[in-house]
């Protein structure tokens, strides 16, 4: 999932610097745009592989605590569970 967007980052951050090269002229200026552009690129990439680091360690929480219950019923505490349920149910 990650080479497709990195792929479009990478070609828009090209295109930015083929740009700056055939149309910006000072010298000066122009390495201070590419060094921005790099710099930009750079961050994109960072933030795109935090927030799959994110995204990932989330989804492994919500299987591990969440569905893995419904996966194995074995896994719950049925008489708790009802124990549990009787209790609220007499607090009326």
């Amino acid at each position: 999932m990650l080479d497709p967007v990195n792929l479009t980052i990478d070609s828009i951050q090209n295109g930015k610097k083929q740009f700056i090269e055939k149309y910006i002229k000072n010298p000066n200026l122009k390495n201070s745009w590419t060094k921005y552009v790099d710099t930009q690129g750079a961050f994109l990439h960072s933030a795109l592989e935090t927030q799959l680091e994110i995204t990932s360690e989330l989804t492994k929480t919500f299987m591990d605590t969440k569905l893995e219950k419904l996966y194995n019923p074995f896994a719950i505490d049925w008489f708790q569970a009802s124990w549990d349920a009787y209790q609220q149910n007499n607090r009326k």
